[in-house]
């Protein structure tokens, strides 16, 4: 049992490693992909930013840890549930 509980969180840090890379390929996409529209940005000149945010600008960390838990925990849980699955079919 020890063997498949290692297994299973290797199995979860290679999802959650999936998972976090995904959001960056997105964020990377989206940014490769915005197109200002320079024209309509000047009508309220008053509105304009002053400062740039770069990075995440949620900064709650318990959203921040929250989101590792549950990835790692959806991805312990695929793995039982598969290696239960699959020692099932054997019996049968």
């Amino acid at each position: 049992m020890k063997r498949t509980l290692v297994k299973a969180l290797i199995f979860s840090v290679c999802l959650m490693i999936v998972y976090f890379g995904l959001k960056v390929a997105a964020g990377i996409v989206a940014t490769d992909r915005y197109a200002p529209n320079i024209l309509e940005s000047y009508n309220s000149i008053d509105k304009l930013q002053q400062t740039v945010e770069f990075g995440s600008t949620l900064n709650n960390p318990v959203y921040m840890i929250s989101e590792i838990i549950a990835v790692l925990l959806a991805g312990i849980a695929v793995y039982l549930l598969v290696a239960f699955l699959k020692a099932k079919l054997k019996q049968h």
